[in-house]
């Protein structure tokens, strides 16, 4: 992984269906979370056209897709050593493009419109369409936002063979900022559950403070599952 780079934070475009319909059905997805019905490619394709449409201020909630910036020819080859844990500390704040509206817009190099059209010619769709120049590595959500209190929940999703890292908490750290800076928003929140410790570390690594404790608030097959809160005020 390139050190030393803020991640690109774009929205969602059509061909990332495949990314999302990997991601959301995989089996912690349905563990760790409260899905219990797989994603359709049709549903997610619905679903990404329907955000395009939507603001932030309206549906209260976005979705960005984390990438990784282009490389160039005097970056330093990828590191072969060990990878770092997801806890390793990141200080790179920079924020993604938004408009006036509340909509992040998708960020492309001159004379490129789409990543997804950029791949349309050659027959090739979905996750390579995704992964062109930017290689997507994992989610951001912002939802359940309430304008009157200035906060927002906060979730993210790490691509499998980019956890460990040290992304989570790049993608969290830079998410702050960008809900400060350009959402206008004066607290983030969590919840995640007891038996996930590693979410659990990494937020409080990223200054989110626990707030609450809602026990057996979430079942999982014949056991329940506490649910510890968390917030920072930005």
């Amino acid at each position: 992984m390139r050190k030393n780079t803020d991640l690109i934070f774009r929205a969602m475009e059509p061909g990332d269906e495949y990314l999302l319909f990997e991601m959301e059905n995989r089996p912690e997805a349905f563990r760790l979370g409260e899905t219990r019905i797989p994603y359709s490619l049709d549903f997610l394709r619905h679903f990404i056209e329907s955000s395009l449409a939507d603001n932030f201020l309206s549906s209260g909630q976005l979705r960005l897709i984390a990438c990784l910036p282009p490389v160039h020819e005097t970056d330093s080859k990828p590191n072969t050593k060990s990878p770092a844990p997801d806890s390793a500390p990141c200080q790179n704040e920079s924020i993604p493009f938004q408009n006036e509206m509340g909509r992040a817009e998708s960020f492309f190099p001159a004379g490129i419109t789409s990543l997804a059209e950029s791949a349309s010619e050659s027959g090739k769709a979905g996750k390579a369409a995704c992964s062109w120049a930017f290689p997507p590595v994992g989610i951001l959500d912002f939802y359940n936002y309430e304008a009157l209190h200035s906060r927002a929940e906060i979730g993210i999703l790490i691509c499998p063979e980019y956890r460990h890292q040290g992304l989570g908490q790049k993608i969290i750290s830079q998410a702050c900022s960008y809900a400060q800076n350009q959402l206008n928003l004066h607290q983030l929140y969590a919840q995640v559950r007891t038996d996930n410790p590693v979410s659990l570390k990494l937020f409080e690594d990223c200054g989110f403070a626990r707030c609450d404790y809602r026990k057996d608030w979430i079942r999982a097959g014949n056991r329940w599952i506490d649910v510890i809160g968390l917030q920072r005020i930005l």
